[in-house]
Parts: structure tokens; C-alpha cells; sequence
């Protein structure tokens, strides 16, 4: 197939959409945006927003911004592309780039999962170059500046390790490789509630989120900060927080978050759930708050829950124990910020706990990145059941991880600015 520069009509080997910003003479004008179609000599002469794929195969398309697209446009661009190929064991020998907790999570989940890890490297560390690299880094920095710096080496196999890991997980419960397929309705969805975010921060994260989970793009803006350090806990949380919260930690793995929240508000009561029995043996073996044995669901019924599998334990059909699932709604508490962590089972959670929400009007803080409800699904449920709350969205890593939607009562600023004065 053939195609033609928007620009200058010359022919193309492959389609360049790019993000071309136009600034007017007239500066009482405003710039605006369009999807242009360029060569690389058209890309040369326009101001593009836009890094073109490095190498000329590689995974990651970088589009650097300068503000947060209009959502109506950023909907286009989302719909206007082609769809990311799946990633596949090539037969090299497969190496490890990282050596922090995801690679430690990946050598232990190819090992289960029987594929054989050639080494693991970091940094400038010797790897042999014939290999196929899985990026085992999501924190500190984009995956397209780690892919670039690899490719300068003279690495050509590189690949996301989470991309890698979806292609052969077999009934390993890992499922953070997972590419968006959206609908018309998710469109209409995303739409929706990208209308609804607060501010241009919330809007940027969200659209570096979706960009990557449907294009296996990453749009990168201009003084957007993704860090982990203040993962469920940004400033305009712990700003409104009280001396006497309750604390809801769903999925509460080893006590890391709990423990967290404690030194930010010391007075609170703690209630922590962890149905996995090692991660909650490690829980309770670290800190004296007591641990529950159960998950949370939108029933209070039996389920099946792959256990034994660290971060990665979650309820699942493919489980191979049977746990004991609540409802929010039916555990008896009454919280004022209720934390989610449940890889996948989030909506569910938040299902469960319809009464609770809306009786007691909490701070919530969900992570959405482990499945397709992440796209759009659980933060529509929570704006249409909650008025009068402020609603954002941060990515905490790249690659899509970590992404966490906050929902804030207003009357917490309110009573915050009270308590200050």
C-alpha cells in the first residue's frame, strides 16, 4: 500500500502520522493542532511535537507535547491508528534488563512459566547484542528513552518485559501486558469521562495512560511528573487528610502501604485485607495491625484465587484455591479512604461497596492499570455515584503501571481550609 505526504504529496514507504502544532501570525490567535501525515522532509520544516519511532522499528512512538490535547481531538488521534502487534519469544537468548523488583518478579515468572532466562544486565553492563531484551524497568524512566539508549549499545530485540510476559503466561495471573481493543462504546466511555478530570495534569495523565494501553505509544508532557514515591498518596490527598481517618487497605500485599499512611496520619485506625496466606504471613510478622483473610468482591460468596503468586495473587477463574470473598457493603466498617489494589478485581471491589461509598463518602484511591476497566469503566462508576467530588488521574510508573484514579469530597478541601484558618 502507498501512501502520500500530507504536505507536499511525494510518496511514503510507511505511514508518519504526526502531532503538528501551527502558530498563527496574528498572535491574538490561538495555535492549534492537527494530524498530518509527513515525510521526513515536511517533518523537518513544521514545528512537530512529535520524536519520530527509533529506531525505525521500535516499539515505542514518543509524542513530547507541549499542554494536554482538547479531548474531542485526543479522541481522534486515540481511534486514527494503527493497532500495537503482540510481542513473542523470538528464540534468542533472552536477557533481562533491570535488576530491581520487576526484574526480580520477572526471572521468578519466567521460571515458573518454563522460559529460560539467558542473564539479566543493567546499565552498562555486558549483554550479548544477538539478544532479545525484555525492559524490566517501569519507574525511572519512559520505556522509549530506555529502548533508545539499548538500541545506541547495539541491542535490535527489545521488547517491554510485560508485552513479553502476556504472550506466554499460560495461567501465571500476571496480566499487566494487556493491549486495549476498544469499541465504539469504549470510545464514547473514554469521552465521557475524560470530560470529568480535574485540571490538565489529570487529563495529561490519562492520555499518556490510554496512549500506551491503546496505541503502545507514550506522549509525554511538559511538567508532568510520574514518580512512585506518592503512589494513593498525592498533595491533594494528604492535604485534606484528618487525625482520626480509617484506613481501608485492599489488597494490603506486605504492609508497605498501611505502614505509609500511618506516619501521614498516626491516630488512624488501620483495616487491612490481604487473602493471600504468605503475603499476609509477612504482613503480620512486620507490623502489629491485624491482617483479614478475605478478598473483596461484589459478593460475599466462595471464589477461586490464585494463590501463592506475591504481587501477582489475585481472584481469578483460572485460581487454584477457593477464598472466601466480601462485599464492602457487608464487613461492618465505616471508612474515610478506602485504598484498592486488587489486580483486575477493582471494579468489583467498588460494586461491593455502593452503600458504603455513598454513605460515607470517602477518599478513594484505585488503581486501574491491571485491565480494561481501567480505560474508563471504574472511574465512570465512581463519577456517577458520587457528587460533589474532585476526580484525577496520575500515572505512578510508565508503561501504563501504576495508574491510580483519586476521588476527593469536596467537602474535605473545604473543612481542610476551615481547620487551617
Amino acid at each position: 500500500m502507498k501512501y502520500n505526504c500530507d504536505d507536499c504529496g511525494g510518496e511514503m514507504h510507511e505511514p508518519r502520522l504526526c502531532l503538528v502544532m501551527f502558530s498563527p501570525l496574528d498572535e491574538n490567535e490561538e495555535s492549534f493542532h492537527r494530524i498530518s501525515n509527513l515525510c521526513a522532509h515536511c517533518r523537518g520544516l513544521k514545528r512537530v511535537d512529535v520524536a519520530k519511532a527509533y529506531p525505525p522499528k521500535a516499539r515505542a512512538l514518543t509524542r513530547t507535547m507541549k499542554a494536554p490535547l482538547g479531548y474531542l481531538f485526543a479522541l481522534e488521534l486515540l481511534k486514527n491508528r494503527w493497532v500495537p502487534y503482540p510481542v513473542a519469544l523470538s528464540g534468542k537468548p533472552l536477557w533481562l534488563y533491570g535488576k530491581g523488583e520487576l526484574g526480580q518478579l520477572a526471572r521468578e515468572f519466567f521460571c515458573y512459566v518454563g522460559v529460560e532466562v539467558a542473564g539479566w544486565f543493567e546499565q552498562d553492563e555486558p549483554a550479548p547484542l544477538d539478544a532479545q531484551v525484555a525492559v524490566c524497568i517501569v519507574r525511572d524512566s519512559s520505556y522509549g528513552a530506555i529502548e533508545r539508549r539499548l538500541f545506541e549499545r547495539g541491542f535490535r530485540d527489545i521488547v517491554p518485559f510485560y508485552d513479553l510476559a502476556d504472550s506466554v503466561r499460560g495461567n501465571h495471573p500476571l496480566e499487566n501486558g494487556w493491549i486495549a481493543r476498544p469499541t465504539r462504546a469504549d470510545f464514547e466511555g473514554i469521552g465521557r469521562v475524560m470530560g470529568c478530570w480535574e485540571g490538565l495534569v489529570s487529563l495529561a495523565h490519562y492520555l499518556n495512560f490510554l496512549a500506551w494501553r491503546i496505541l503502545r505509544e507514550e506522549w509525554i508532557f511538559d511538567d508532568i511528573n510520574i514518580t512512585k514515591d506518592n503512589l494513593f498518596f498525592i498533595p491533594e490527598v494528604v492535604n485534606v487528610l484528618h487525625d482520626h481517618e480509617m484506613f481501608l487497605d485492599g489488597g494490603a500485599h506486605h504492609g508497605e502501604i498501611s505502614e505509609r499512611f500511618s506516619k501521614l496520619a498516626p491516630n488512624a485506625r488501620i483495616v487491612a485485607v490481604e487473602p493471600d496466606d504468605r503475603n499476609r504471613a509477612k504482613f503480620s510478622r512486620h507490623h502489629s495491625w491485624r491482617v483479614h483473610d478475605y478478598a473483596l468482591s461484589d459478593l460475599d460468596d466462595f471464589a477461586k484465587f490464585a494463590e501463592g503468586f506475591g504481587l501477582c495473587s489475585k481472584l481469578t477463574p483460572d485460581g487454584n484455591v477457593q477464598k472466601m470473598a466480601y462485599r464492602i457493603d457487608s464487613i461492618g466498617i465505616s471508612p474515610t479512604f478506602i485504598k484498592l489494589h486488587l489486580e483486575g478485581g477493582d471494579l468489583a471491589a467498588l460494586r461491593g461497596a455502593e452503600k458504603t461509598l455513598v454513605r460515607c463518602r470517602p477518599i478513594v484511591a484505585v488503581r486501574v492499570d491491571h485491565n480494561s476497566d481501567g480505560l474508563w469503566k471504574t472511574a465512570d462508576y465512581l463519577m456517577n455515584l458520587l457528587p460533589d467530588y474532585r476526580f484525577l488521574f496520575r500515572n505512578h510508573c510508565w508503561c501504563g503501571s501504576a495508574a491510580v484514579v483519586y476521588a476527593i469530597p469536596c467537602e474535605r478541601e473545604r473543612q481542610a481550609l476551615c481547620i487551617a484558618a
